[in-house]
């Protein structure tokens, strides 16, 4: 039996689910299964564009991801797919379903029994989840269990783990990101017990990179609830040593906070810290207020010169392509028509284009991104008004204990603020 390569329609997908749970336990196709898999995932990445044809396919798909998701592992080689493939369904049908409510403890039970390791690809999941149907998810339980306390198993076992790396906590922590970013306000309960395993685990760290990464998630939580923050960090006696490393991480732009929407994240946490009155501030953060003010003015000029730059590049990538000479040359179908030469070239643009930032290899986030729950913010906007909801002695205080060049750098930060904030209120 062979499985030919052909378009796939909504039919072809019910017969490859069809053969795929008749023939899942047979060794001889399990190479045939695999390419099975992929073309689903990719029909429904690619074809079914239209939210209603997800829905139809439900009950083909919801059996497939069923035998999949088996306790025993025996499909343990098509988790990938299979968890890819959800990511793109979840994304996209229109409504969460009772059946597709169900598909999330056994996410966990997989997780929970071989697969710990595939969590960066849960994680697509677990934000589809969260962010699509909120507050059903927040009221979800399964044998007593809230599906919001499964998220917080999940990212303990990962913790706790003795062979866990950096990475792999770094990548655990990404479920209270996801968490507080889309709860905001609805999950107060869970703010305590979160800090304190994000800080337990960033105590076990030592990558500059992947410690970043979770100040990022502390960021959020900040924004999320700046004081319930404060105060839990300050029970725990970490706030100075915290904020200081925070701090010198800001200054290692190599390794730290390389993307726009990590700057952006590590703003609104800080701004959050800015807006709150004195009285809820800890010590070691009330004294050194100007501190905050001065690192946020920072990161807001790194974020204007790196969206600058990325400007400039897409400009002159333009220019390029309406420039650039065609090879009028026929190439057989076999043949890369892009040769080694301008591969290099197009390489070198990308990094011109991204100005130096980041890694090659890191997926570039988009800080606009509708989906996300703070893609809509201005961060110039919302540290501006944080000042403003600061008692102004205070600001103007803060601002006088400022070196003359980061003086200048924060009226030039408010300036473009106001800009902004002029240019949002003629658009709309």
């Amino acid at each position: 039996m062979r499985i030919s390569i052909i378009s796939i329609s909504h039919e072809n997908i019910k017969n490859y689910t069809q053969i795929t749970l008749i023939y899942i336990t047979r060794k001889s196709l399990k190479h045939q299964l695999a390419n099975v898999h992929t073309r689903i995932s990719q029909q429904l990445n690619l074809r079914f564009a239209l939210e209603h044809r997800y829905a139809k396919l439900e009950p083909t798909i919801i059996p497939l991801l069923r035998i999949l998701y088996h306790p025993s592992g025996e499909a343990l080689q098509y988790l990938e797919q299979a968890l890819t493939m959800m990511s793109w369904f979840t994304y996209r049908v229109p409504r969460f379903s009772p059946q597709l409510w169900q598909m999330f403890p056994l996410v966990y039970n997989i997780f929970d029994k071989y697969g710990v390791d595939y969590l960066e690809t849960i994680l697509p999941v677990i934000d589809n989840y969260v962010s699509r149907e909120t507050q059903n998810f927040l009221n979800m339980k399964v044998d007593g269990t809230t599906y919001v306390e499964l998220l917080f198993r999940m990212a303990n076992k990962v913790f706790q783990r003795k062979q866990s790396s950096d990475t792999d906590r770094a990548i655990a922590s990404k479920i209270f990101e996801i968490l507080f970013l889309n709860c905001r306000g609805l999950v107060d309960g869970s703010l305590a017990p979160a800090m304190k395993m994000i800080l337990g685990a960033l105590s076990q760290m030592s990558q500059p990179k992947m410690q970043s990464d979770v100040f990022r998630v502390i960021a959020c939580m900040l924004y999320y609830n700046p004081a319930k923050c404060l105060q839990v960090i300050e029970s725990m006696n970490a706030t100075q040593q915290l904020f200081q490393h925070l701090f010198r991480f800001l200054k290692d732009e190599k390794n730290c906070f390389s993307t726009l929407v990590d700057k952006k994240t590590i703003s609104l946490g800080l701004s959050s810290i800015i807006a709150l009155p004195l009285n809820q501030l800890p010590t070691s953060v009330r004294n050194a207020y100007g501190t905050f003010v001065g690192e946020s003015v920072k990161i807001l000029a790194r974020i204007h010169a790196q969206r600058q730059a990325q400007n400039e590049g897409d400009d002159e990538e333009e220019d390029e392509d309406e420039g650039v000479e065609v090879d009028s040359r026929q190439y057989d179908e076999n043949e890369d028509a892009v040769t080694e030469e301008d591969q290099a070239y197009l390489k070198f643009l990308k990094e011109v284009r991204e100005n130096g930032f980041g890694d090659e290899e890191e997926e570039m986030e988009d800080e606009n991104d509708p989906d996300s729950p703070i893609g809509h913010i201005e961060a110039f906007v919302f540290f501006h008004n944080a000042l403003r909801a600061q008692d102004a002695r205070i600001v103007k205080q803060a601002e006088n204990a400022l070196p003359p060049k980061l003086r200048q750098m924060l009226q030039q930060v408010i300036a473009h603020a106001v800009q902004i904030r002029s240019e949002n209120q003629q658009q709309s």
